[in-house]
């Protein structure tokens, strides 16, 4: 199992026991940043639970590469090395009044209008692709078992992908609210297509870090953001950590 982390996540890797961690930069087709080696990515590999982990954290997501197929060449060493599911956690901000600061969601399905997309220039090699179930039912049932012995709930979200680097505008916001979006999340929509493209099965989290600009006096900033990520970590590890535990019907 994979698991691919948004900046101000890397709580979740507590607790990971014989943990090796290796940098991007000191793994060849790795995405790192050239100029800044306290930004690069990582990649933690141990036991959680019982459970073998890899985790990607930190530098890889679009904004901080340009790139949309960044993690596509981490995630195939991946699957050669067994891997057949990559769990992905990331902040959110709200455009609905009851998804609150360090609330958790599910998503269930997203919005991608932007027209960016990783497999641009590759249908010859396989054809259009199915979203459909891109989002894994089986671990989503999983992970609504795994609330009673976590004592943690979420909610169920559709996504609305902005690339980024900047949070969206309060007309941006609207917009993704009359679309049918509960939260705009700025990472993950990319490498979720390529990991779908390579047969992992997905499954989505967020922390919720505030409300979008324009809503209950949402304004997010760098440092507000992070801040509330931190909020929603001490419970999404606890819903993770069950989530490990618990046995796929």
């Amino acid at each position: 199992m994979a698991l691919l982390l948004d900046r101000g996540m890397e709580g979740l890797l507590e607790g990971i026991q014989d943990a090796v961690t290796l940098h991007f930069r000191d793994l060849p087709g790795f995405p790192a940043a050239a100029d800044d080696a306290t930004n690069d990515g990582t990649l933690t590999i141990g036991t959680l639970e019982g459970a073998r982990i890899a985790c990607l954290s930190g530098y890889g997501t679009y904004a901080d590469t340009g790139d949309l197929n960044a993690m596509a060449f981490p995630f195939e060493p991946l699957t050669l090395l067994g891997c057949t599911v990559l769990i992905m956690a990331n902040g959110v901000t709200s455009v609905k009044a009851d998804f609150l600061t360090g609330h958790l969601v599910n998503i269930v399905d997203h919005i991608n209008l932007s027209g960016l997309n990783p497999l641009v220039g590759a249908a010859s090699a396989g054809g259009y692709m199915s979203l459909a179930e891109a989002y894994d039912g089986r671990l989503q049932r999983r992970l609504r078992r795994a609330t009673v012995s976590a004592g943690v709930t979420f909610q169920d979200a559709v996504q609305m992908w902005f690339p980024g680097p900047v949070f969206a505008t309060p007309a941006e916001a609207r917009v993704a609210r009359n679309l049918g979006a509960d939260v705009i999340g700025h990472s993950f929509i990319p490498e979720l297509i390529v990991a779908r493209r390579i047969g992992l099965r997905v499954l989505s989290l967020g922390a919720v870090a505030g409300f979008s600009a324009g809503f209950q006096n949402g304004n997010p900033t760098h440092a507000s953001f992070r801040a509330g990520c931190l909020q929603g970590v001490i419970s999404m590890r606890r819903l993770w950590r069950a989530f490990l535990r618990v046995k796929e019907a």
